[in-house]
């Protein structure tokens, strides 16, 4: 198997994987299912692109190319649908524009307006273009152009240190990337030029999934743990298709199913970890509101308790200071009976204007406006 073939396999499970990993992250995340859809057209492209290039018959190759044109027409909108996706945009109608042209090229593949057959090129079946098989080019380039421009103009746009921005920026290096790597697909049959870019489509899908991955919910050895499990699977996928002896090919097989289960055992693992985590996270969260709720209500009380020993302490002390004159005489004698029931009415004052007091003390504390006077006294006069 030489390395074109090795590098479209290895493109196809790198994609299919690395979307279906992001899609797993988060269902109900919008965004993880267009990329899982987007990865799944270019995991379908290259399998299918390898199908071609492997096939002894110029029929076969043909057949195989036919349903390869249809899925890598459907490439560019399943990207532009990711980046409307990715920016929030609201944009149905050019969706389903984009959608319908791309229909009726599928169609129109099938014809010798596109491709009048297959030949042999750099060693394998490549396409014999028709007349109008520049429309194909030209409207992946159109599309993804387009695509580019939005995520520009939203990087232009978007506040400097933002999370949006920073993915941004990954989503253009990573297209202009994988998209100039897919491109050097359509060299064979147009300028007679190999195609070389696959690697960048992989460095595409890659970069992609990372930047989802690292914003939004997981961490960096998290996902370097699972690139691990992912590239030593498809290392033994790979050793699998490159077996020469039917020993080996058991051999890498049996390898290769255990290895697998036991990946998955592990990431169920991790996962489960992680979601326990995020619940303790959650829950550690609620109680962080719910105490600074608690302080707000406590401070809440304080004030509240100041306020109203102030309010308190006022008629409390005119009451005290009538009763005191009345006993004094100051407005005149008064019988037994009323100087009884004033004198209560005093002790009652002093004793309620005390507790005010006190209250107003406990609210200072707790304001932290209490003031300590240290002073040297004499302890012998104290006790």
């Amino acid at each position: 198997m030489n390395l074109f073939y090795t590098s479209s396999i290895a493109l196809s499970l790198m994609s299919f994987l690395l979307g279906l990993i992001v899609y797993l992250k988060d269902r109900k995340n919008n965004l993880g299912k267009q990329w899982f859809v987007l990865s799944t057209f270019i995991s379908g492209w290259a399998i299918l692109l390898y199908l071609v290039a492997s096939s002894p018959r110029a029929g076969d190759a043909l057949n195989w190319q036919y349903l390869l044109d249809i899925v890598a027409l459907g490439i560019p909108v399943a990207y532009f649908n990711f980046v409307v996706a990715f920016l929030g945009l609201k944009v149905r109608a050019q969706v389903w524009i984009f959608g319908a042209v791309s229909a009726m090229l599928s169609i129109l593949s099938t014809t010798t307006f596109f491709k009048v057959g297959v030949i042999q090129k750099f060693g394998f079946y490549w396409i014999n273009p028709g007349e109008y098989y520049f429309v194909f080019p030209l409207f992946f380039l159109v599309i993804v152009t387009y695509s580019l421009f939005l995520l520009i103009r939203a990087y232009m746009t978007e506040p400097r240190g933002s999370i949006l921005r920073s993915q941004i920026i990954y989503q253009l290096i990573a297209g202009a990337i994988g998209f100039s790597g897919g491109a050097t697909n359509f060299l064979p049959q147009l300028f007679n030029i190999f195609p070389f870019g696959n690697y960048f489509v992989i460095i595409y899908i890659f970069f992609v999934s990372y930047s989802i991955l690292k914003y939004q919910l997981f961490n960096l050895k998290l996902i370097l743990a699972e690139l691990a499990i992912l590239l030593l699977n498809l290392f033994l996928i790979v050793n699998i298709f490159t077996s020469h002896a039917k020993f080996d090919l058991m051999l890498n097989v049996s390898v290769f199913t255990f290895i697998f289960a036991f990946s998955i055992i592990l990431l169920r693992g991790i996962y489960k970890d992680i979601r326990d985590r995020e619940r303790i996270e959650g829950l550690v969260k609620e109680m962080e509101v719910a105490n600074e709720r608690l302080r707000a209500m406590e401070q809440q009380k304080t004030e509240f308790v100041s306020i109203a020993s102030h309010q308190l302490r006022t008629p409390l002390t005119v009451i005290k200071g009538y009763a005191s004159m009345i006993l004094e005489g100051t407005f005149g004698a008064i019988n037994d009976v009323a100087r009884d029931a004033l004198e209560n009415l005093f002790k009652s004052s002093e004793e309620i204007v005390a507790l005010v007091d006190d209250l107003l003390t406990v609210s200072r504390i707790e304001q932290g406006r209490m003031m300590l006077n240290f002073e040297t006294i004499n302890l012998k006069g104290l006790v």
